[in-house]
């Protein structure tokens, strides 16, 4: 079960730049608006979703018909394709691209700094159903920081 947008909210809203709102039914997605710029990410993949410099034209594309639902790829916007990319490399009809990008990942931080941009930190909790896919321990985090630029670094440990 994803956090909540109360949740969210209580913890990590910093007025008039992070927000949360349920983009469907318990799907929750975080809504910056910085000097800076404009972004949308679900929680579900950690998924970037939308990114607009301020005064440009939106950078990503994203599905009309992108369906928002746990366990289900976002279609278009900057997936997260962990532990592989493409078909599973194993043949056991595990999720193509991996799994991290059709779960719900954790939001552990969120900040601001008015010349820099707005930065949220991520990771993807271990669960039974992704330790039946990856029976590997693992630690996987994704900073995101919102800015005249959009970064993402993706940070996986071996445990």
């Amino acid at each position: 079960m994803p956090q909540t947008l109360t949740e969210l909210n209580d913890a990590f809203a910093i007025e008039g730049v992070l927000g949360f709102e349920n983009l469907a039914d318990h799907y929750p997605v975080a809504v910056i608006r910085n000097a800076q710029a404009e972004a949308r990410i679900a929680l579900h993949g950690a998924h970037v979703l939308h990114f607009q410099p301020a005064g440009e034209a939106p950078l990503l594309w994203l599905s009309e018909t992108a369906v928002f639902r746990e366990g289900k790829a976002i279609r278009g916007g900057i997936p997260i394709c962990w532990p592989w990319f493409g078909p599973d490399p194993s043949g056991q009809n595990r999720p193509a691209h991996g799994f991290a990008r059709d779960r719900f990942w954790t939001l552990d931080q969120g900040q601001h700094e008015p010349q820099s941009g707005t930065q949220l930190q991520f990771s993807l909790p271990a669960s039974e159903v992704i330790r039946a896919l990856w029976p590997h321990p693992f630690k996987l985090s994704l900073a995101v920081s919102v800015g005249r630029r959009l970064e993402l670094r993706l940070r996986m440990q071996n445990l």
